[in-house]
């Protein structure tokens, strides 16, 4: 069973939700201005709505946490794959060692890991610090089955 579920709501009732907590002759517009320009951004409806609940993201991991990402999410076009397999930099399990550095919760990857690879072009050990991931694409070495 999922701890989570989906709520579809039209624009229309978050805009009348939030037209009931402005105290201004031009609420309404003011409303509408706020949904029409949330709806072309990534998550700004989801955000405003949220917002309107009471609800605040809480997030599992901290900026400065050491966790697991799946290989999948490296920049593969620079990784020397074969090489970081070879140098246990690529778990055999398919994952890799990276470390929190900042957490942006109005996106939809949210969490900005840094981790270090191996160049495939020059055979450096690099660090790339950029690199956008969700929660499902995380786990820390305690939810690691079979222990480190």
């Amino acid at each position: 069973m999922s701890e989570f579920i989906t709520v579809k709501i039209a624009r229309s009732e978050i805009q009348k939700m939030l037209t009931a907590l402005i105290n201004s002759p031009h609420k309404e517009i003011m409303a509408k201005a706020i949904c029409e320009g949330l709806a072309g951004t990534e998550m700004g409806l989801q955000n405003l709505y949220s917002a309107l609940q009471g609800i605040d993201r809480v997030f599992k991991y901290k900026v400065g946490e050491v966790v697991l990402m799946k290989e999948n999410s490296m920049y593969s076009w620079r990784v020397d794959k074969p090489k970081m397999i070879d140098n246990g930099m690529i778990r055999p399990d398919g994952y890799v060692q990276a470390t929190v550095v900042s957490i942006h919760p109005h996106r939809s990857n949210p969490y900005t890991l840094s981790y270090k690879y191996i160049n495939k072009d020059n055979g450096a050990i690099e660090t790339n610090d950029t690199t956008p991931a969700t929660e499902e694409d995380l786990m820390t070495f305690d939810d690691y089955p079979l222990g480190e």
